[in-house]
């Protein structure tokens, strides 16, 4: 079994070939609150907001990006095979340039053991593995950070309409 960094130099083409595929058809944006961001995707053909649920937050004491919230909801579109993992990959890729992190940094979530088996066990850019086992069939997983070279710039400042809140507000 190959280890994260010898397998990386084969995911980063298909990574950049999904998050291409992504944009072309969704629209990534972010709202930023001192150490929090919050992304939104939204449809280009209809503008139509596919989700908000999508959060990401940096500790400095521990070096940890924390994945608060990540439900895309892409799986309900068509033809989105490997779009949420490249939506991931883009907005850790985005948030990581934000904050200027670097390698020494570890990304942490909770999730469900059916959620981990199903999607971060899966991961060919992240190490996700069970950190520890939570409260309520909850697992606390930890992957290592290694910063791809994926462009982020198409990334962009979400312009709030007069019906949305910032998150943090």
């Amino acid at each position: 079994m190959k280890s994260l960094n010898e397998s990386r130099e084969y995911t980063a083409p298909f990574t950049e070939t999904q998050i291409n595929r992504l944009l072309s058809w969704y629209d990534l944006t972010f709202h930023r609150e001192d150490t929090c961001t919050e992304y939104f995707l939204t449809a280009r053909e209809d503008l139509e907001l596919i989700s908000y649920s999508l959060v990401l937050s940096y500790s400095p004491s521990t070096r940890n990006i924390c994945i608060a919230k990540f439900h895309p909801e892409l799986y309900t579109r068509a033809d989105s095979k490997y779009l949420s993992s490249a939506c991931l990959s883009l907005m850790i890729e985005h948030f990581s340039k934000e904050y200027l992190l670097d390698s020494t940094t570890k990304i942490t979530l909770n999730t469900q053991p059916d959620v981990f088996n199903n999607f971060y066990a899966k991961l060919k850019d992240f190490n996700f593995h069970i950190h520890r086992h939570c409260l309520g069939d909850t697992l606390e997983l930890i992957s290592d950070f290694h910063p791809l070279d994926i462009k982020t710039d198409m990334v962009h400042q979400h312009m709030f309409s007069e019906h949305e809140a910032a998150f943090l507000v």
